[in-house]
């Protein structure tokens, strides 16, 4: 049932302050059934989600539940419309939020930030539990208190009088100061406590609350029973619904860290389930509170999973990256640079040995061919295809000064985007290296790399020369000439 507003205050008062049903002690009310199993289970999950979570984390997503009780709290009495993208919407601070909400009336934003900082002094008491007793330290003094925050953004409530409807200050923190039964749509009147019993009502609850077997129960129980109980008696002029919702809280942030979220879609559901408990049946809303907080336990749970885990975007960017090699090209265009590349280091090795005057007694060759020779350069990687990526050169001398040298030039890619050269031509069996810049070969070797490529290799032959006019002496030197 809706929040009442005292509007009904011409009834017959005395006639309907009769009618008024105490609400049960909550040993009668402990007496409905819970899924023990089934809470304990999501709740272990939860736990376990939770204790993974950082702190900050944990902020993120505690303040996002709060906030989902916080926007659908109001929207359940009709103070203004919520679906449940608007609720997300507005819990995950998503862009615009307060614009949306400043568009459902200009006096939303103020009832949602009254109601959230109503929720966060429910997180303030529950942090100042009685350390003898282990509970929550409540007192009217607090109820009244968070009555106070919850409707501090209104300031005056509606009043039905023999005058008419009138506009009243509202008495915030205070109990209520005339009847507020309510006619109901099918004609019937509902009593709620009378003026005169209810702080003797309210004294009764917090002793109700501060009971052992109160202390004992499931957190489902003693949230349910005080909700109920505090709806029952409707000690205040306004806003009854909203604080019976952030009292509820208290049980189940001591003992799950979870405000209690329900939802504006669901208030056919909870109505009549509060409906069967003024009947005396309190089984419907003990389970509606039971479903509502294991609703709220797997959502929170589902968010600490998706905190700590790797955003969907995150992994196809990596995917993707899988694809692209150096300089933006997929492995296979940028391998095909690196063969450039090598037919380039062949090409200038047979240039310069065809413009060199050798001899007829020195045989001179130069082969493209593959060595199964991990890289010698960190980061980089053999060409995958072509799989032919060395040159191999070579130069003999003919009998008697018989004579031998070999060279073999690796060209290795840049296994890393982030590594500065591209490739690199390795001299096997030697620590000296060629480092190629990608901007130096694609989309075509510069003249700049052509003519630096040639002075090297020009300086490769002329060691490889150098060696073999050395070696072939001392063979002719061996043989005895």
């Amino acid at each position: 049932m809706p929040e009442s507003s005292g509007e009904e205050h011409v009834l017959d008062s005395v006639k309907v302050d009769a009618d008024y049903r105490p609400f049960p002690t909550f040993e009668a009310w402990s007496t409905a059934a819970i899924d023990v199993g089934l809470w304990n289970s999501f709740v272990a999950a939860f736990k376990d989600e939770r204790s993974q979570a950082n702190e900050e984390i944990r902020k993120v997503v505690l303040r996002f539940a709060l906030r989902e009780a916080a926007v659908d709290t109001g929207a359940i009495e009709g103070l203004y419309s919520a679906d449940r993208g608007f609720t997300i919407t507005v819990a995950a601070q998503a862009a615009a939020w307060e614009s949306l909400m400043r568009e459902k009336g200009p006096e939303v934003l103020g009832l949602f930030e009254a109601q959230l900082k109503a929720l966060d002094l429910v997180l303030d008491v529950v942090a100042s539990r009685d350390p003898e007793g282990g509970g929550v330290r409540l007192s009217e003094a607090w109820i009244r208190r968070l009555h106070e925050v919850l409707l501090e953004s209104v300031d005056v409530y509606r009043v039905r009088t023999p005058q008419g409807v009138q506009d009243q200050p509202l008495p915030k923190g205070e109990y209520k100061r005339h009847p507020n039964h309510v006619r109901q749509n099918d004609g019937s009147v509902h009593a709620y406590c009378p003026v005169d019993r209810t702080a003797s009502e309210m004294h009764r609850l917090i002793e109700e609350l501060g009971r052992e077997s109160f202390a004992r129960a499931h957190p489902v129980l003693q949230a349910s029973y005080a909700h109920y109980a505090l709806v029952a008696i409707h000690p205040f002029a306004d806003g009854n619904g909203r604080v019976a919702r952030a009292f509820a809280s208290v049980f189940l942030y001591r003992a799950v860290s979870i405000p209690l979220v329900i939802f504006a879609d669901q208030k056919v559901r909870y109505w009549a389930a509060l409906s069967l408990a003024d009947r005396g049946e309190p089984q419907a809303f003990v389970a509606f509170i039971h479903e509502c907080a294991i609703d709220t336990v797997r959502e929170l749970t589902l968010r600490f999973e998706k905190a700590r885990s790797v955003p969907a975007e995150q992994s196809l960017s990596a995917l993707e990256s899988l694809y692209v090699g150096h300089g933006n090209l997929s492995h296979q265009e940028f391998d095909a640079v690196g063969a450039r590349v090598c037919d380039w280091v062949r090409e200038e090795f047979e240039n310069r040995l065809m413009t060199l005057k050798i001899p007829r007694h020195v045989v001179a060759t130069v082969d493209l061919k593959r060595h199964p020779i991990s890289p010698g350069t960190p980061g980089y990687r053999r060409l995958v295809a072509p799989e032919t990526s060395v040159v191999d050169v070579r130069l003999r001398s003919a009998p008697p000064a018989s004579a031998e040298v070999r060279a073999s030039y690796h060209i290795v890619a840049a296994g890393s985007r982030e590594l500065p050269f591209a490739f690199v031509i390795e001299k096997l069996d030697s620590e000296d290296s060629f480092e190629v810049r990608l901007t130096e070969v694609d989309p075509a070797g510069t003249p700049t790399f052509r003519d630096r490529l040639s002075t090297w290799v020009d300086l490769e032959v002329g060691r490889l020369l150098e060696r073999l006019s050395q070696d072939a002496e001392k063979a002719l030197r061996g043989a005895g000439f």
